[in-house]
Formats: structure tokens, sequence, C-alpha cells
């Protein structure tokens, strides 16, 4: 993979993380909102319950999203990325550019 499209791919990853950490702080703070408002009737109760859960979910979600980008910047400074952590194989630049946190080549990604 030429430098340029490595340092492009780079340049998206980091963005990505910017983004991610961004949303996952709305979300613990809609969060903590929804759990510190007083004198909720029994519906509105469960209601801030389940949004509060929907948060959560999907703090989750990004958090493990930010799990897979920051593994992915790591594996650019250690010279492993594009590299298939299963098979070894050189991952499609086509695949990089499509999903640029991943660690594996179409062959051994597991079917989504």
């Amino acid at each position: 993979m030429d430098q340029e499209t490595l340092e492009t791919l780079r340049r998206n990853l980091l963005q990505r993380h910017h983004s991610l950490l961004e949303r996952r702080q709305h979300a613990l703070a809609a969060e903590d909102d929804l759990l510190t408002e007083r004198e909720l009737d029994p519906e509105d109760t469960a209601a801030a319950g389940s949004a509060a859960a929907l948060l959560d979910s999907l703090g989750e979600t990004a958090r493990l999203a930010l799990i897979r980008v920051e593994a992915a910047l790591d594996r650019m400074r250690q010279g492993g990325y594009g590299s298939c952590a299963t098979c070894g194989e050189i991952i499609d630049g086509e695949r990089l550019r499509a999903v640029p946190d991943t660690d594996q080549c179409g062959g051994c990604a597991p079917e989504r």
C-alpha cells in the first residue's frame, strides 16, 4: 500500500476516533440527565428507563467501535496494518477503504 493511501486511511481513522469519542460523551451525558430527573410519574420513569437503556446500548456500540479504531491505529504505528490477523495475507485496499478498522481480509472476515 502506498504512503498516500495509508495516510488517507490514517486521517479517516483519526476522524472516526474523534467522532466516536464525542458521541460516547454525548450519550453518557444524556444518560446522566435522564437518571437525575426528579419526581417522574410511573410512565415517565418507565420511559426514562427505556431511554437510558437505549443510550447505554448506543454507548456500548460506540465503545466497541472505538476499540476497533484504536487497534487499527496501533497496527499502523507498529507496521502491521493491512495484513490479515487470521491468515496473514494482505487485505485488499478496497476493503480497507470501505472498512478501515478491519483486521481481516474478505475471505477470513465472518459473514454478517
